[in-house]
């Protein structure tokens, strides 16, 4: 069984030199994705367990691969190198602690996603948006 749970020794910090690289090119390929019909696909929750659920789920399907997480800090830290296993376990507390969003990518770009919170009707609202298409079939079930 693959590790799920997130420790100190687990926390590798990309340098900010090569951080900005990818997270460049992940703002390109994202962009570049939401203009293409069928490339990026969404899913939407309005209850935090099934949000929870489904992103757990997807991680047990999802193939290990090393991602890439961006958070509002990672400019000033460094993107944080993590199985994508693991980033996706603890997706929805990272999202908590972070407040807002995060986006995360394995290096060639192939797969990438941005799990994003909002209030809406004074609701919160959980969001997805994912490519590739291991990732895609993994949300989507």
């Amino acid at each position: 069984m693959a590790k799920t749970t997130i420790t100190k020794s687990d926390l590798e910090f990309l340098p900010l030199e090569d951080t900005d690289p990818i997270r460049q090119r992940f703002e390109a390929v994202f962009a570049d994705r939401q203009e293409k019909q069928g490339v990026l696909v969404s899913k939407r929750w309005e209850q935090f367990s099934e949000f929870t659920r489904d992103i757990s789920e997807t991680a047990s399907i999802f193939f290990p691969n090393v991602m890439y997480l961006f958070f509002q800090v990672s400019d000033k830290v460094g993107a944080l190198s993590l199985d994508s296993r693991q980033l996706l376990m603890n997706a929805p507390s990272l999202l908590e602690i972070d407040g807002d969003s995060i986006y995360a990518c394995n290096g060639d770009m192939s797969c990438g996603l941005v799990l994003d919170k909002f209030e809406e009707d004074g609701y919160w609202i959980y969001e997805a948006f994912v490519w590739g298409d291991e990732l895609k079939a993994a949300l989507l079930g």
